[in-house]
């Protein structure tokens, strides 16, 4: 009753979760912590999108500070409005289930769909064992981003490139 909203209090007074890359546009929202973060942001540095380019094709990146209990405010300011929320993490849909939750109870032209263990039409993309490696995340990225309509030669880099690359 008192301990985990004192926790979200904390977080937000304290800004330990944070939107790493921003943008006008709300296509992918990537929702990270601790060692997966940093394999999705060399993910994206492979696939050469910036700060700049990720703003144009409207991919946000946010990272956890803490993973429980989730600060809602941030995350639900975060994910609002997003076509799809992408979250990033090993092992179980620890931090997904908590997002799916809380976007649950949005109305549904405001409330993003949400992929991490699986994707939109349930195949696996991220395992829920062993760690992540950038070469995965590449790989999650890419179907991703293909997904809403960017293709090589187009917006970002080529993919097949990098993937071959990883």
């Amino acid at each position: 009753e008192f301990k985990l909203p004192a926790t979200e209090a904390f977080v937000r007074a304290n800004k330990l979760d944070k939107v790493i890359f921003d943008s006008q546009r709300r296509e992918l929202g990537i929702v990270t912590a601790g060692k997966p973060y940093l394999d999705v942001r060399e993910a994206l540095k492979e696939l050469d999108i910036d700060e700049a380019r990720a703003a144009q094709l409207g991919i946000r990146l946010y990272k956890l500070g803490v993973i429980y209990p989730v600060e809602r405010e941030g995350v639900l300011a975060f994910g609002t409005g997003h076509k799809e929320v992408l979250v990033v993490e090993e092992k179980s849909a620890f931090v997904e289930e908590q997002l799916a939750t809380l976007y649950y109870h949005l109305h549904a032209d405001r409330r993003p769909q949400i992929t991490g263990k699986k994707d939109d039409k349930g195949a696996r993309l991220v395992p829920d064992f062993g760690e992540t490696s950038v070469a995965l995340i590449v790989e999650v990225l890419s179907n991703r981003i293909e997904a809403h309509g960017f293709r090589s030669g187009d917006e970002v880099a080529d993919l097949a490139d990098v993937e071959a690359h990883s």
